[in-house]
């Protein structure tokens, strides 16, 4: 294999890994028929949530207490407290 054919595998590579652990940090799901996914991320020090309704985002927010055992999201005036499928993919993103 010459340099060329060797960076391109590596760059495949690497967007396999990394479509992989983004696949991790997202939950899907169909409400209502929309299709609904959650995505968990890492922005500077802090975890965001990031919300999207039929592949058009509706809401950004961040994740409070990221490390404790009820980390949760503020929005409409209310605390959205994270947990089972959606706790393990906000795992993922720290």
């Amino acid at each position: 294999m010459n340099r060329n054919e060797l960076e391109k595998e590596a760059i495949k590579k690497a967007h396999e890994e990394a479509n992989a652990k983004k696949d991790k940090q997202t939950v899907k799901e169909v409400f209502e028929g929309k299709e609904i996914d959650t995505y968990y991320y890492r922005k500077g020090n802090a975890i965001w949530s990031r919300i999207a309704v039929d592949g058009h985002i509706t809401s950004e927010n961040m994740v409070y207490g990221a490390n404790t055992e009820k980390p949760y999201t503020r929005g409409f005036g209310e605390k959205w407290y994270i947990s089972g499928e959606y706790l393990e993919a906000m795992r993922e993103a720290i």
